[in-house]
């Protein structure tokens, strides 16, 4: 990836932060080791003897520069390394679990799946000009039985009319379905809500979801909302609730949760978990 940018040299710290997201953006997945420790006692004294405002001023320096490269404040990831938390976000674990031909329902703008890396059908409702693009409907999938290897539901059953059928027809076309789902209502590690509040109020909230959703994804068409409210969820699963489903739609399946850390839009971890899937059809 390259040595320290030394655009950092004329200021203080940053310069390691920004290696690191160099290598996690490189496709490297850094570990801490616990037991390492590198004490520097003289760092400290030193500074504070020699500059004292002055390091502070070049701290900032370099915390902007950070900033517009990355888009957070590279301070407040120092210890991810240290506590071993998870990089691998939900969708790199679709992409490393997909086998085969794969039917991405719900692809939207076909971000998960490359089709130069992929051998990926990408379906949605709304219309999309990206390679491999069938348009339809999840609740009636227009393909024979058996037709892939994978069907990847990556963040749609809360969007869905009937998550069941849905889940069916993943069954009928696909050998194995795979799928995330967002658990918004704790994090099993605080119990925290997560409910999102863009849910809870009013319809100018909504409208600006919209907007944003539409500038983001750019899609040809956006199928009528009030028709079709696929853009929000409708429904907030608790791990009973989405057992229940899949016991319904008669899939065998291993469940499990994905949690990771982002930055939000004001530079915070922001702690993220979701449900993660791997079903087959139930034996006869």
């Amino acid at each position: 990836v390259g040595l320290l940018d030394e655009v950092f040299r004329e200021g203080k710290g940053f310069e390691d932060d920004d290696w690191y997201w160099r290598f996690l953006k490189a496709g490297y997945r850094p570990h801490g080791l616990r037991g390492s420790v590198a004490d520097s006692p003289e760092t400290a004294t030193t500074f504070k003897s020699l500059y004292g405002d002055r390091v502070k001023k070049l701290h900032l320096r370099n915390q902007e520069i950070f900033y517009r490269k990355w888009g957070f404040m590279g301070t407040d990831w120092l210890a991810i390394p240290a506590l071993d938390i998870q990089t691998l976000d939900r969708f790199e674990w679709l992409r490393r679990n997909a086998e085969g031909r794969t039917l991405d329902l719900g692809s939207a703008g076909g971000y998960t799946f490359p089709s130069d890396s992929f051998d990926v059908v990408n379906l949605d409702i709304d219309l999309y000009r990206i390679p491999n693009f069938v348009r339809g409907d999840g609740h009636c999938l227009p393909f024979k039985d058996e037709s892939f290897d994978t069907v990847a539901l990556g963040d749609v059953m809360e969007h869905v009319d009937d998550p069941v059928q849905v889940m069916r027809e993943a069954k009928r076309v696909g050998k194995k379905v795979i799928m995330t789902i967002p658990n918004e209502l704790e994090i099993p590690s605080t119990g925290h809500p997560l409910m999102s509040t863009v849910y809870k109020q009013g319809t100018e909230v909504h409208r600006e979801a919209v907007e944003r959703w539409i500038r983001d994804n750019k899609p040809l068409e956006i199928v009528n909302d009030v028709e079709h409210p696929h853009l929000f969820h409708r429904r907030f699963y608790t791990e009973e609730m989405l057992r229940g489903q899949l016991e319904e739609a008669e899939l065998n399946y291993r469940l499990d949760r994905l949690e990771y850390w982002v930055p939000n839009s004001k530079r915070e971890l922001e702690h993220l978990s979701f449900f993660i899937v791997e079903a087959t059809p139930a034996p006869e």
